[in-house]
């Protein structure tokens, strides 16, 4: 009795000990909890062989030690000879297990998620533990919890599974607690474009998707991370039926971008309609005024595999009050270079025009030129979806260069 003391007295201390190898097999038992047994006889074995005992004497001994360790498991040594001894576990009794989760109540589309995650948890850990006899976690507990904290890395990132084990209509029921780990999405940060909608309509999508992604605030960003591709897809859902993108039959294409700052960036563009607003100042030169424009298009099919829009603008000079108005035809060449032609009044004028449109920052150029020789153009930056900056140019003016500052609304 008192060398198996001293062997069980080794053996629960072996989790401090150094890694042995794998000096003697153990086998009849699923590969986790054969690992963690492995890891307890190497450790009784090196002892053993060192103490000075028989190879028998020892090997009778491993068998002891092993049959009063391993519980749930009847135990046969196997002596190999000269080699080492290996172990072949045999499960006494076996009962079903079934699984049940406590987890936190999400809304949808969330909930709908966790409910896929938690059943394939489910599934692998009644897997790992089919044929597993319950009284083996009294033993196996760090290895049980070593793989439990392995498929929740794996299949529910971001998120912690605490287990309770009990007897339950004639089975095991393993209860699992699941409960979020940090960091935790804080705040999100969305951001719409759009080059055929003003930006008012846009700053009121933007507010109702905040409303739309408060669901989200507070959960695991691994877990929103894993599911990008089904959060991409409910964010732009959550846009698609609003009122201003259906009504304009608008496209939307959308990125999400987990984080405790969660950012969304979307671009929203009409198949049908082309609506800006703006307000434009000049710099650097006499002569000019402040200026509001409008632009109302509508996209048509002319010409097959041209995009094309019939449009008016208007410019009101912000000083004198004078109106400006032109209706214009152009086609979309290849993108993002446009040509067109419009009619001017009271000028009654026709000029031709180049657009080359810029992204939602960054470069774009545009040029008019008339029937009567006059011509105008302008080299931009666009700073951001609202403000950009112009080098313009107009042979109308004595001074013909200028600086312009444009606010898109």
């Amino acid at each position: 009795m008192a060398a198996v003391t001293v062997a069980l007295a080794l053996l629960f201390s072996s989790s401090v000990l150094p890694a042995l190898g794998s000096e003697i097999k153990v086998s009849g038992a699923p590969l986790w909890i054969s690992a963690a047994a492995e890891r307890a006889v190497d450790a009784v074995w090196s002892e053993l062989s060192r103490s000075g005992l028989s190879r028998s004497r020892a090997v009778d001994t491993l068998g002891l030690v092993s049959g009063r360790l391993f519980n749930g498991y009847d135990v046969e040594v196997v002596k190999n000879g000269r080699s080492n001894p290996s172990i072949i576990l045999s499960a006494k009794k076996v009962l079903s297990w079934q699984v049940e989760f406590l987890s936190p109540e999400l809304k949808e589309p969330f909930s709908l998620w966790m409910a896929d995650d938690l059943q394939s948890v489910k599934l692998e850990m009644l897997g790992k533990l089919s044929g597993v006899p319950y009284q083996a976690l009294t033993w196996g507990d760090d290895a049980f919890r070593a793989e439990l904290r392995s498929v929740m890395e794996d299949r529910m990132p971001g998120w912690r599974g605490g287990a309770v084990v009990r007897l339950k209509d004639g089975g095991v029921l393993l209860e699992l607690t699941v409960t979020p780990e940090p960091p935790y999405v804080l705040a999100t940060d969305p951001a719409i474009y759009s080059g055929t909608l003003p930006n008012i309509l846009m700053d009121r999508l933007k507010e109702s998707l905040l409303k739309d992604l408060s669901p989200v605030m507070g959960l695991p960003v691994s877990w929103i991370e894993s599911h990008g591709e089904a959060l991409d897809l409910w964010a732009k859902a959550m846009i698609e039926k609003r009122n201003t993108v259906s009504n304009s039959r608008s496209d939307v294409s959308l990125s999400v971008v987990p984080s405790q700052i969660t950012k969304v960036d979307a671009l929203v563009e009409s198949r049908r309609y082309v609506l800006r607003a703006w307000l434009a100042a000049q710099a650097g030169a006499n002569g000019r005024s402040p200026e509001l424009g409008l632009h109302l298009g509508r996209f048509v099919k002319l010409v097959p595999r041209w995009e094309s829009e019939l449009y008016g603008e208007f410019l009101v000079d912000l000083e004198n009050w004078s109106l400006e108005s032109r209706m214009g035809l152009r086609w979309g060449l290849v993108d993002p270079v446009w040509i067109g032609v419009e009619y001017v009044d009271p000028d009654d004028e026709l000029w031709y025009r180049l657009w080359v449109r810029g992204n939602r920052k960054g470069p774009y150029f545009w040029c008019r030129y008339s029937e009567n020789d006059e011509s105008q153009l302008a080299l931009g930056y666009r700073i951001n979806q609202v403000v950009s900056v112009e080098i313009n140019y107009d042979d109308s003016y004595d001074d013909r260069w200028s600086l312009r500052a444009v606010g898109d609304l």
